[in-house]
Parts: structure tokens; sequence; C-alpha cells
């Protein structure tokens, strides 16, 4: 009996004892990878434009874990900078603006003359027939003949000449000398002028033209000139301040005055009209 149970505890002895290498088992290694096959049973739903991902496979092996892949290369590419919005439309603004700074002063132009921190020295002046300006403290200036920022610099001279310490002075032009239109216009008389006044804006000023006008030329005299220039009524023809424009009578017309007379010279004569 007891050399019974000595055989049985040797037959257990070897299930309690670990088996030699046992630490040192392969570790599992899973794998995933797509199986071609598809199920009949479960066919894979699909998107409409977008193709079906294959099933995956599992499985399961033994042996040691292969070294982990290198992560791949991170492509970098550079992101060209956004090109600039164009801004919305703005609608272009019309600025009436003075004449170009060539622009020669005269009798009748208004200027606004801006002494900076001097409020009692700011305001309108109108250019007098003798082209001078009574201006306060320095009196009468001489403005004809001068562009505005000229202007600017003698009234400047002037103030700091015993009344202002290191004046500033801006002048503008704010109202322009008339101009004239004369002859076969509807019209005739004398206009304000307005910036970019030009021969087609002087014709329709003055009311068009008469039935005898000899229409798509003017004659026009400049302020200061003697004689008149022969001038195309378009919008490039420019008409200044103090301009004088004449409208003539047509060929025909002239030709007539001297006709008529004659006819009827003749026909008293030949019927002895008395």
């Amino acid at each position: 009996m007891r050399a019974f149970g000595l055989i049985v505890l040797g037959l257990m002895l070897p299930l309690f004892a670990t088996p030699a290498g046992a630490g040192d088992a392969p570790p599992l290694r899973y794998s995933v990878e797509a199986d071609g096959t598809q199920p009949e049973q479960s066919p894979p739903v699909q998107s409409q434009g977008v193709p079906a991902a294959a099933p995956l496979r599992y499985s399961v092996e033994q042996g040691p874990l292969p070294p982990p892949a290198a992560a791949a290369p991170v492509s970098r590419v550079p992101v060209s900078a956004a090109a600039p919005v164009p801004p919305a439309h703005q609608p272009e603004q019309v600025v009436v603006q003075a004449k170009a700074a060539g622009y020669r002063l005269g009798s009748g132009d208004k200027v606004h003359v801006t002494v900076y921190d001097e409020k009692d020295l700011t305001g309108d002046f109108q250019i007098s027939g003798s082209g001078q300006i009574a201006f306060p403290l320095i009196g009468e200036v001489r403005a004809a003949g001068l562009t505005a920022p000229q202007l600017g610099d003698e009234l400047a001279h002037k103030l700091a000449a015993g009344y202002l310490i290191a004046p500033r002075v801006a002048v503008e032009v704010a109202t322009y000398r008339p101009f004239y239109v004369v002859g076969e216009v509807n019209k005739p008389g004398e206009y304000p002028y307005v910036n970019g006044m030009t021969a087609l804006n002087a014709i329709a000023l003055g009311g068009g033209y008469t039935p005898h006008a000899a229409e798509g030329v003017i004659y026009v005299r400049h302020e200061g000139q003697a004689t008149e220039t022969r001038e195309e009524v378009n919008e490039g023809t420019k008409i200044e301040p103090g301009d004088v424009v004449r409208v003539s009578e047509s060929g025909f017309w002239v030709a007539m005055s001297f006709i008529m007379p004659l006819t009827a010279t003749m026909a008293d004569a030949r019927y002895g009209v008395q």
C-alpha cells in the first residue's frame, strides 16, 4: 500500500513542476490583413461613388515580435500665403478740386484763406477789380496774377513781419470768376465758372444754338488776350474763368444777310416801288 502511494506521488510531481524553458516561450504575434474573399451572406455596404473596403482577417502566430516599422516621414508641404482678397468695390467719390496749382488768380475770384490756430484770420476773401484782397492786420494784398500757394506764402510773409510767430497759411480757390457766352445762343450772358468747364457745357448754359448758328465751332478769347482763337465744340475744349465764348453765324446766313438787301433793291428798281 505504501509502495502504491509512492508511485502515485511520483507520477503527480511532474504536473506541479515548472517545465524547463517555460519562461522563454515566444510571445504571441498578431497580424491583421485584408481578406480578398467576401462572405456571401453579408455583402459589404457600399456608398454611392465610394468603393467598399475588403473585410479584415485576423491571425495569431508564435515567434519573436518583428521590429517596429519605421514611421513614414511626414511630408511637409509648404503652404503658400493666401492671395490677398481684393477689397470690395467702392464707388468712386466725385471730389470737386480746385484747378491745378498753376492757376493764376484774377479779379472776381474768391479765395478761402486758412491761418492755422487763428480763427479770426480765417475766412473767404473776394479779389477786387484792382486785383487785391483786404486782409486783417496787414491790409491790401496783391492777389491777381499769383497762384493760390504763392498768395499763401505772401500772406505768411506779411503776417510774420511783426504780427504772428511762424504763421502757417493755406489758400484755395472757393469760387472762380465768371465766363461769358455771346453770339448765336439763345441765352447769352455771364455764367459762373465750375471746375472742368468745357465748350459743350458753355453752349448748354447759353441755352443752345439759335437757328442761324454755326454749330461745331466757337471762338474763345482768354482773359488778358486781344484776339480770339477758333476751337471745336467737344469735351476736349476747356473753358477757363474769365473767357469770352462767341458762337458765330453760319456762312449761309452771312451770305443771306448780303443777298436779301440786294434782292430787295433789285425788286424795287424793277417794279418801281418807291
